[in-house]
């Protein structure tokens, strides 16, 4: 084993977890959420939209999460800023920080063409739908 390598930093950490959160929702995306036949339409569809997580960095106030979208050939970044309250609060952990903000700008694309938007901010409203779909986990 040698001793000189390096342990990757939490950023790195945060990057393949988040990149692996993201490969395993599109293997194991709910059956309730897959398009059916009939509701296939002229707009874009989930099949169609490509997110990737870029990485974060923190401001004075918030962490901001970079997320690269494709679709239909056009690529474009985005970003969702979580208020550093909501860590510190324990309303989410670092590592969650990632996934709600991939599930808020996916519903913000669904349906639509890559267009400019203001730096989305993740609501205390959010947080809490968030905490009750993911309730933590019970330490033994």
């Amino acid at each position: 084993m040698d001793e000189h390598k390096s342990r990757p930093t939490i950023q790195e950490l945060s990057r393949r977890y988040a990149r692996l959160n993201v490969m395993l929702r599109r293997t194991l995306r709910p059956a309730s959420t897959a398009l059916q036949p009939e509701e296939t339409t002229a707009s874009p569809s989930l099949d169609e939209l490509r997110l990737e997580y870029c990485g974060f960095r923190d401001t004075e106030d918030s962490r901001e999460y970079v997320i690269s979208a494709r679709l239909l050939g056009s690529d474009r970044e985005y970003v969702v800023a979580i208020e550093h309250a909501a860590f510190t609060a324990r309303h989410l952990l670092f590592q969650e920080g990632p996934d709600i903000c991939f599930q808020r700008l996916r519903r913000e694309l669904l349906g639509k063409e890559l267009t400019p938007l203001p730096a989305l901010m993740i609501t205390i409203g959010e947080l809490t739908d968030y905490r009750n779909a993911h309730p933590p986990v019970a330490h033994r």
